[in-house]
């Protein structure tokens, strides 16, 4: 039982990878073609808005090009969680402006609204508001503060798409929304992220922005992912898995997750870049299941608070629940526990900002700014939701962990 290692991936997302591997008259689209436009058009219909999505390659890129065309540049400050993942202050460097780190609230995870104000400057420009596990933040008094000192707010819906606040899905806000397609994310392509603006002039803006295509060297390693990890997932038991999955790493036959200069808050060449039509059709596929996949993580995260009285849990509300969040003084000595019994329980985050290795002096993040979240670091561990995880399979990891 796995809570990463592309948790959401079906044997129709592996035989549409494979055909575009395999079959020699789809090579030529594997770049190019409608399947990016027809899941903008999905999207759209979902959030019940016209005009509002526009595809790419990543979440990052769909932040950095709405920060841009936000009007934030060099001198400007933009205002972020703790708790977080280095590719969101990365996308505010890459704009010139400074990430500036708010604490959290440690029962939602997310920006805690009582400590937002006391970060914000004359050289405030925006509010990125992450909703993290798929739990929305305190939308409310967050977007009070924004309207009272002027300040753009892009939601961070990465975690997020099919949650909901007070009855109205997250991502319709702010002024702008970002969502991933990652490979642990609610919708995964193993690659891909998309922007959504109610806002005319911006979505006119940002849909006029050139990006170039993606790499094919690089749209292959994401389609390699996906048969890649089905077979080292089903052998995974027998240790077969764990040296397919360490030899394509180790060759560069599947792409990582994080690029190490990603990590030093370096460029990457390949991006922001276009959504490839192959990882479009697998985005494509996902949607279709999209509310049935989230039906099914909100009765595993109730099956989890009912299961586990002793433990602390976050709000139930609308979330979807993309991981359930729990903690533990004991957090390191579980997760070791559950491994030796076959499970391998989530670790997001570890580190303040995420992954463990990212260089934090890179992203202007200083040790001690965000007590809260820093605790959190030591102590959260994340159980999984995905449609692998059926109730037999959830009360094992309930019995490992009470």
């Amino acid at each position: 039982m796995i809570t990463s290692f592309a948790p959401n991936s079906t044997a129709k997302d592996v035989l549409i990878a494979l055909s575009y591997l395999c079959l020699p008259w789809r090579w030529f689209s594997l770049r190019t073609g409608s399947n990016a436009i027809q899941v903008e058009k999905q999207l759209e219909d979902y959030f019940g808005l016209e005009n509002s999505v526009i595809t790419m390659d990543s979440g990052r890129t769909a932040l950095y090009l709405a920060l841009k065309s936000l009007g934030v540049g060099p001198g400007d400050e933009v205002i972020l969680q703790a708790f977080t993942c280095v590719v969101v202050p990365n996308a505010i460097k890459h704009t010139g402006a400074t990430p500036i780190y708010a604490d959290i609230d440690a029962n939602s995870t997310n920006f805690d609204p009582n400590k937002l104000e006391q970060v914000i400057t004359k050289k405030s420009r925006a509010i990125i508001v992450q909703h993290t596990f798929g739990l929305a933040a305190d939308l409310d008094p967050i977007l009070k503060i924004a309207d009272k000192y002027k300040l753009k707010v892009i939601e961070d819906c990465a975690h997020s798409l099919g949650s909901e606040y007070k009855g109205k899905k997250l991502g319709t806000f702010g002024d702008a929304s970002i969502f991933s397609f990652g490979v642990d994310k609610v919708i995964s392509s193993v690659r891909g992220g998309a922007l959504l603006t109610k806002e005319p002039e911006l979505y006119k803006k940002i849909r006029a922005s050139s990006l170039p295509k993606l790499p094919l060297k690089i749209v292959l390693k994401h389609l390699f992912h996906l048969p890649i990890f089905a077979l080292g997932k089903t052998l995974y038991p027998f240790y077969l898995g764990k040296i397919l999955l360490y030899l394509s790493k180790k060759i560069g036959l599947t792409a990582l997750i994080i690029e190490s200069k990603e990590k030093r808050c370096e460029p990457v060449s390949w991006f922001p870049a276009q959504f490839p039509n192959s990882l479009a059709a697998v985005a494509k596929n996902q949607i279709q299941g999209l509310d049935e996949a989230n039906a099914h993580r909100k009765k595993i995260a109730a099956f989890y608070k009912r299961s586990l009285p002793d433990y602390e849990h976050p709000p139930m509300k609308d979330h979807i629940f993309l991981r359930y969040p729990l903690r533990s003084k004991h957090r390191d000595e579980l997760i070791e526990k559950a491994r030796r019994h076959g499970v391998f329980l989530g670790n997001w985050y570890t580190s303040v900002v995420a992954p463990q290795d990212s260089d934090l002096a890179s992203v202007d993040y200083r040790i001690g700014q965000c007590k809260t979240a820093e605790r959190m670091t030591k102590e959260i561990f994340n159980l999984p939701t995905h449609r692998g995880i059926n109730l037999k399979k959830a009360q094992e990891i309930v019995d490992l962990i009470s």
